[in-house]
C-alpha cells in the first residue's frame, strides 16, 4: 500500500517539530509513503521549521512543501495537499498530533477505508488538556480514550462518536466527491465532510491507529481558536432540528445564567450550600459513570465557566451570521 500523508499547518511552531519528527519515524518503507506539508499562511516560525525538516530528510522520506502566501482555511489547505499527492490513499494529520510509528501498518491491517483513528490525549499534560479530556469522555463515552472497541460511524450514531481529520484515512475519490460547496472559515468543514461520507459509506472508528494530541494552552491562541469554533458549531448543528436549536440557544445565554446564579448566591448565601451539594453529587455521579478521578472533575468544574463563556461568545457570533445570512438570502 502506498500512502500520501497530508499535513496542513497554520501557526504550528509550538508542536510542529515533534509532529514532523514522529512522521519521519513511521515504521513503513519510505518508498511507500510521502509527506505533503501545506503551510496555510502561517505568521510564526512554521516555515523555518518545515524548511529545516526538509533539509534533514533529504535521501530519506519524500517531502513536498506547499507554502501558501495567505491563510485560506483548513479545507482549502487540505485540498491543496490532496491535489499534490502522488497516491490515492490519503492520511490526514494535524500539526498538534504525534503519530505512533505503527499507524500505517495498523491501517493496512484493517483493510478498510474510510477510517477515523484515535486522537487521544495525555490528560496530565496541562489543565486545559485535562478539561477537554473530561469533556470528550463525557460526550463520547465509551469511544474516547487510549483504547476502545472498533465501531462504525453511521447516520444514526453520528453525533455520539468523536471524529476529525487527525488521523483520517480515505481514498482520494471518496473525499473529493464529498467536499461541501461552502468552504468559508466559519463553515464546519470537517463535520460536513464526514456527514456527507456516511450517507455513502460507514466510517470505521478505531483506537488502534493512534495519534497523541497536545491541546492548545492559554497563550497559544487558545481563546481565539475556541471562539472561532462557535460559528462552525452553529453552522452545522443549528439547521438540524429543534433539540439542537435549543441546545445552541442555551449555550448562548449560559454566561448570563452563570452570572445571575452567582449574584443570587451573593444575595442569598444559603444557596451556596445547595449549589455545592448539587455540584458534589453531580461530580460523584460523573466520576463513577465515566471512570474519572475526583481531580478530573474538579479541574473540569473550575474551568467550565471560563471556557464555556468564550465558546458561548463564538456561538453568539454564529447566530448573528446565521441571521444575517437568512436576511440576505
Amino acid at each position: 500500500m502506498k500512502v500520501s500523508i497530508v499535513l496542513p499547518v497554520y501557526n504550528g511552531d509550538e508542536t510542529l517539530r515533534e509532529c514532523l519528527s514522529a512522521i519521519a519515524k513511521i515504521d513503513y518503507p519510505k518508498k511507500d509513503f510521502e509527506l505533503i506539508v501545506v503551510n496555510d499562511g502561517s505568521k510564526d516560525k512554521s516555515h523555518e521549521i518545515i524548511e529545516e525538516f526538509i533539509k534533514k530528510s533529504k535521501g530519506g522520506l519524500t517531502v513536498k512543501y506547499i507554502n501558501l502566501k495567505k491563510n485560506v482555511g483548513r479545507i482549502k489547505a487540505r485540498l491543496a495537499g490532496v491535489e499534490a499527492a502522488n497516491f490515492d490513499n490519503l492520511l490526514f494529520i494535524d500539526h498538534r498530533g504525534r503519530v505512533h510509528e505503527d499507524i500505517i501498518n495498523k491501517i493496512e491491517e484493517k483493510d478498510y477505508q474510510p477510517i477515523v483513528g484515535n486522537l487521544y490525549q495525555n490528560k496530565r499534560e496541562s489543565l486545559i488538556g485535562n478539561f477537554f479530556y473530561v469533556l470528550r469522555r463525557i460526550i463520547y463515552y465509551p469511544y474516547w480514550g487510549e483504547d476502545f472497541e472498533d465501531v462504525y460511524i453511521t447516520k444514526e450514531n453520528f453525533d455520539q462518536i468523536a471524529k476529525g481529520f487527525c488521523p483520517f484515512f480515505c481514498k482520494r475519490d471518496l473525499l473529493v466527491r464529498n467536499i461541501p460547496k461552502e468552504k468559508g472559515k466559519n463553515v464546519s468543514d470537517d463535520t460536513l465532510i464526514f456527514s456527507n461520507i456516511v450517507k455513502e459509506k460507514k466510517i470505521l472508528k478505531t483506537s488502534e491507529c493512534k495519534v497523541e494530541y497536545s491541546e492548545r494552552n492559554i497563550g497559544e491562541g487558545f481563546f481565539g481558536h475556541l471562539f472561532h469554533r462557535g460559528p462552525r458549531f452553529v453552522h452545522f448543528y443549528f439547521p438540524k432540528n429543534l433539540k439542537y436549536k435549543l441546545m445552541i440557544l442555551l449555550l448562548a445565554i449560559s454566561p448570563i445564567a452563570f452570572m445571575v446564579g452567582m449574584a443570587m448566591v451573593i444575595v442569598l448565601p444559603f444557596l451556596a450550600y445547595i449549589v455545592l451539594g448539587i455540584l458534589l453529587s453531580g461530580g460523584v455521579l460523573l466520576s463513577l459513570k465515566y471512570k474519572l478521578s475526583f481531580l478530573d472533575i474538579l479541574v473540569f468544574a473550575v474551568l467550565s465557566p471560563i471556557i464555556l463563556s468564550v465558546f458561548a461568545l463564538g456561538i453568539c457570533k454564529g447566530l448573528v451570521l446565521k441571521i444575517l445570512g437568512s436576511l440576505s438570502s
